[in-house]
């Protein structure tokens, strides 16, 4: 799969990099990253905004797991607003059992 390029993901958002970055780095598990983007965004953003996202990025991917350990479907508006977005990213060829094999040591 491609990666996305900064303009393929600008949205014009307040402080976007900043978020991105913090976001990026807690995805990918990168701590010491993560800690360092912390402590700078949280001058611009403030401590509390700095927490207050890092608990939706963390919170997304347990929202998606409920939903797909109790079966719910994408429901069918959803599905179709998204499908552009779905196609690009790729994310239906993602697989937890994948996720897992990578982070599982």
């Amino acid at each position: 799969m491609a990666s996305l390029t900064a303009a393929q993901t600008t949205v014009g958002i307040a402080f976007e990099d900043e978020l991105r970055g913090l976001t990026d780095a807690a995805i990918h598990g990168e701590w010491a990253r993560l800690k360092g983007l912390r402590e700078q965004a949280a001058l611009t953003l403030g401590a509390q905004q700095v927490t207050d996202a890092l608990v939706v990025a963390a919170a997304f991917n347990g929202i998606t797991r409920v939903a797909d350990a109790t079966g719910i479907p994408l429901d069918p508006h959803t599905a179709a607003i998204t499908q552009q977005m779905r196609d690009q990213t790729g994310i239906q060829r993602f697989s937890y059992l994948e996720k897992s094999a990578r982070y599982d040591l």
